[in-house]
């Protein structure tokens, strides 16, 4: 049997409220199906997201989509900045989550850049912009994604 998913569009780099990534984070606890969030931000990019506070955490099984915007081709097209969160790293506790195509940095969390279980993160830039070429702050290193175990030792 199939599951269907739920599917968030985010239009714009705004902080938060409609078309806002927090937003659909926000829309997806708590809810029944998959989800998934989808980007359709105009213009040819890149785009930079600048949570000016910390991020929900993520509860429920989602894909963050970042190949989906229009015009990607390899590189990503949207940029994940923490420099505005507070320290603030990516906490996922869902059974499942999936980043993808997106460059992700500037948060200053010390050694975790994502922290949680069954996380997939695919061809994404990890600890830099969207031309992959900009080192991560020395503050920044060393960056992981760290993966908490998913039963008993």
């Amino acid at each position: 049997m199939r599951e269907l998913l739920t599917g968030f569009v985010m239009t714009n780099t705004n902080d938060s409220g409609s078309g806002s990534l927090r937003q659909p984070i926000t829309s997806a606890i708590g809810a029944a199906a998959q989800n998934v969030i989808i980007f359709a931000i105009r213009g040819s990019g890149p785009h930079i997201i600048t949570p000016l506070s910390a991020l929900p955490t993520i509860t429920n099984a989602l894909m963050i989509d970042g190949t989906s915007q229009p015009g990607y081709s390899s590189t990503p097209l949207i940029e994940l900045n923490g420099s505005g969160t507070g320290g603030s790293e990516i906490s996922i506790t869902a059974d499942i989550c999936v980043i993808k195509g997106m460059a992700i940095g500037n948060f200053q969390t010390g050694n975790n850049l994502i922290s949680g279980k069954n996380i997939l993160v695919q061809v994404n830039f990890v600890g830099t912009d969207t031309t992959g070429m900009v080192d991560p702050p020395p503050w920044m290193l060393p960056t992981s994604i760290k993966v908490l175990p998913t039963g008993p030792p």
